[in-house]
């Protein structure tokens, strides 16, 4: 991934120093007009911006931390955009603020291949004059979204999507498994599948105005409807794991007074615990 960023502003002309851990690895980018430098304490030196993406923050950490490079970056700006937890973030901040960097967070939602083009999604966190100084850079790698200014929204939402696919997909998988057993053409199933974009936003307005009243459908009725669910896995050898795992979620948002009220009220079992 670190290739593909670097590759996307020599495409664009930008003057690139690069550093890999494995020098070979720079040779492709050195072709295309990159300076290899052989340590970061060169190119921490020598740049105004310094764009990290290695492994995780303790990669990233450990590489800053080296060869004094710390003192090279007072009033430079860095852009971290591997992937982690919020509170990383966070720690890596402070670290950079005790060496005066001024510091974006970031999260790729790509594959190398897609740096570059509007295919790549580039959520960025950080303060809102740093990001619009450097987004004239950070538009080079992609669509870039400024998250807002608290530096572990980036991760957040990276770590968001995550959930928000991989349980669509295999909650598609499970029906999947459920219509298989059935014997249904699974482009039947594919093709009956409900769009969930606009009862996305609908659930988004409910939660912002906080009014979960007068549902469609309550979660109570969702709840038994779930039971059906979980009766029909049971009875057919589908493994229920899965829903067996979504029949206690929705049953806690029953016992705590929810199941008159909108699907999206669920959201307030999954918030946390507020002290009070």
């Amino acid at each position: 991934m670190g290739s593909a960023l670097a590759g996307a502003l020599l495409r664009d002309h930008e003057h690139v120093a690069v550093w890999n851990r494995t020098p070979s690895k720079a040779d492709p980018l050195v072709l295309l007009g990159a300076r290899r430098v052989d340590t970061v304490c060169i190119g921490a030196k020598e740049s105004d911006v310094l764009v990290i993406c290695v492994k995780d923050y303790l990669a990233a950490r450990e590489i800053l931390l080296s060869d004094h490079i710390g003192k090279h970056l007072r009033g430079k700006t860095v852009i971290q955009l591997g992937t982690g937890l919020p509170q990383e973030a966070n720690a890596f901040r402070e670290m950079l603020h005790d060496f005066g960097a001024l510091y974006l967070d970031g999260a790729i939602l790509a594959y190398p291949r897609q740096v570059g083009t509007q295919a790549a999604s580039i959520f960025v966190s950080g303060p809102t004059d740093v990001f619009e100084e450097q987004y004239g850079l950070l538009q080079q790698f992609g669509c870039v979204t400024h998250v807002g200014e608290s530096i572990g929204g980036a991760c957040a939402l990276d770590i968001s999507l995550i959930v928000q696919s991989l349980m669509g997909m295999v909650g598609y998988l499970q029906g999947a498994a459920m219509c298989e057993a059935e014997g249904i053409d699974l482009r039947v199933y594919t093709g009956a599948l409900l769009p969930l974009e606009k009862e996305a936003d609908r659930m988004a307005s409910q939660i912002y105005s906080n009014d979960f009243d007068a549902p469609e459908c309550s979660l109570g009725v969702w709840g038994k409807g779930w039971d059906r669910v979980v009766e029909y896995c049971k009875d057919s050898g589908v493994l229920p794991i899965v829903p067996h795992f979504l029949h206690e979620v929705l049953d806690l948002a029953v016992k705590n007074g929810h199941g008159q009220q909108e699907l999206s009220a669920l959201v307030n079992v999954l918030r946390p615990a507020r002290s009070e």
